[in-house]
């Protein structure tokens, strides 16, 4: 196999690889505390990826990004709601 040939088969794995993550978050499948993490080795595939790729790796990071935010509120929100009841006996 010629290296242009394993760039192109490596470069369809990454974009098909993508996808499926695609829809697993368009299904709400995947838990939260992996989102960073994704967000993480979206970068790494922007760095390495194709047109193709990159396009469907930013698919996945528009629907990453607002979960990831949410979950940061609502544990930023969790940690004050417990801090105000924090009494010092």
């Amino acid at each position: 196999m010629s290296q242009q040939e394993w760039g192109k088969l490596s470069s369809k794995f990454l974009r098909h690889q993508w996808a499926v993550v695609h829809l697993a978050l368009s299904q709400g499948s995947l838990p939260c505390p992996a989102l960073p993490e994704l967000l993480a080795l979206a970068q790494d595939t922007l760095a390495v990826s194709v047109e193709k790729t990159a396009v469907t790796v930013m698919k996945c990071v528009t629907l990453i990004i607002p979960q990831v935010r949410l979950a940061d509120c609502w544990l930023y929100n969790e940690r004050s709601y417990i801090s105000d009841f924090k009494t010092d006996y």
